[in-house]
């Protein structure tokens, strides 16, 4: 059985051997110039395998200016393997807005975490559907979207994303295909910040 868990943040994505069990990734936008865009997008794939499963995805936006926009987008996919016994993954989005007028502050911070008995990678379809998303996230930039309408191209494509985890994964050692088995157990949690000073929303999800 493989577990899913998306906590709805190196276009290498060719898996790598599992690393320790405490990844980070973190996106931070810092804004203090009027009339001005930061835009900053941390988006990673990791890998791995033990006891421990404590991955950090962070994304953090912060202005002080006058008719300014300032965007943090984290992505982290973390693809585990094994049976842990500590499984604490940390999600966080927070916006903050500090004497600012005309600001459009936007966080988001989305982690999907693959449980798998086996290690796993993407398959080359996979790999080519996530850095179309990579791409259409970097897109954004240019834009010139609002905050809210920069939430809603997101949240599509971490739908993509979402789907690509679910049907694109493959075991590293070929020998290891059948050791999957069961069906697939998704839960998706999402993170985001909006222009409100220090502010995040999550929604949990289960499906099976």
């Amino acid at each position: 059985m493989a577990l899913i868990l998306a906590f709805p943040a190196s276009q290498a994505w060719a898996s790598e051997a599992p690393g320790a069990g405490s990844p980070t990734n973190t996106a931070s936008a810092v804004n203090t110039r009027d009339a001005s865009s930061v835009f900053r997008i941390a988006f990673a794939l990791q890998q791995i395998n033990g006891g421990v499963v404590n991955p950090t995805n962070t994304a953090t936006a912060y202005a002080s200016c006058t008719s300014c926009q300032t965007v943090a987008i984290g992505v982290q996919v973390v693809l585990a393997s094994g049976s842990p016994s500590v499984y604490t993954p940390t999600n966080t989005a927070t916006a903050v807005n500090y004497k600012c007028t005309m600001c459009d502050t936007v966080a988001l911070a989305y982690q999907f975490v693959v449980q798998t008995p086996v290690p796993e990678r993407l398959s080359p379809q996979g790999n080519r559907e996530l850095a179309q998303i990579e791409a259409s996230l970097q897109r954004l930039r240019s834009s010139g979207l609002t905050g809210p309408q920069l939430k809603t191209q997101v949240a599509a494509l971490m739908s993509q994303l979402n789907q690509t985890l679910a049907t694109d994964l493959v075991p590293i050692n070929p020998s290891q295909r059948g050791g999957r088995g069961g069906s697939r157990q998704e839960r998706s949690v999402g993170a985001m910040g909006d222009n409100t000073p220090t502010s995040s929303s999550t929604t949990n999800v289960m499906m099976t």
